[in-house]
Order: structure tokens, then sequence, then C-alpha cells
């Protein structure tokens, strides 16, 4: 709940900043549709919170969702975990378009009992929704 509170507080924060990045909205992973939803928050100074809202899976029974932050340059921007009860994890996301980019997984370190499902090098399309 505390770490559920943290991300709220850290998207209000950055909302009150007057958000208002190119790439703001709901993402999804074209390749896992069913997986969940990425949410991408931009303030001023071009810093990104991406929440991920993730559906079971994985082996999961419950909703997994993580947060992340990094700082836009041009069309590009390196995310580091910043809140997760499964791991840390490192992700370079490249934007072809407003709509759409490709996220490769740079570094995975997992928690106790779980593992990286998505291994170092790994690459997705993404695709705004909304």
């Amino acid at each position: 709940m505390k770490k559920l509170f943290i991300a709220a507080l850290l998207l209000v924060f950055s909302m009150s900043a007057f958000a208002s990045g190119p790439y703001d909205g709901i993402w999804i992973v074209e390749e896992e549709p069913n997986v969940g939803y990425i949410m991408v928050v931009e303030n001023n100074e071009q810093q990104i919170i991406v929440v991920n809202l993730g559906l079971p899976g994985y082996g999961e029974e419950r909703l997994i969702w993580e947060a992340m932050s990094g700082f836009r340059t041009n069309n590009t921007v390196r995310l580091s975990t910043i809140v997760t009860d499964t791991g840390n994890a490192v992700v370079d996301v490249s934007m072809s378009s407003l709509t759409t980019g490709t996220v490769t997984v740079v570094q995975c370190e997992p928690f106790n009992d779980y593992y990286c499902a998505v291994p170092v090098g790994s690459q997705y399309h993404i695709r705004k929704i909304w």
C-alpha cells in the first residue's frame, strides 16, 4: 500500500508541473497487448514518469505494477525503476513517432522469488492507444 501511495504522489506532483509532453497518454506493447497498460506523463523539464499497470501473467495471479522515471532527450529516454515489488529494470525507449516506439531491455535484477520474464536485449514495439 505504501508503494502505491508513493507512486500516486509522484504522478500527482508530475502532473501538477503542467504535464504536457508529446508522448503523454496510455500505451500498449504491440507484441503482448493483453499484458497491461503503460501510462506516460512528462513534466516541463522533460522528466518522464511511466507507470506500468500490468495484468496477471507470467505465473502471477495478481496485478503487477511498477513505476519508472527518466529524462527525455529528443525522442529517446532511458527509464529506471523507481517503485516495484518484482525487481529493478532499465529500459531504453526510442520513439519513432508521437504514437509508436521501441523499448529495449537494458538491465533486469529480480527481487526475492521473481525472475526476469523478459531477457536483456529484448525489443518490443509500443503503440499509443489514448
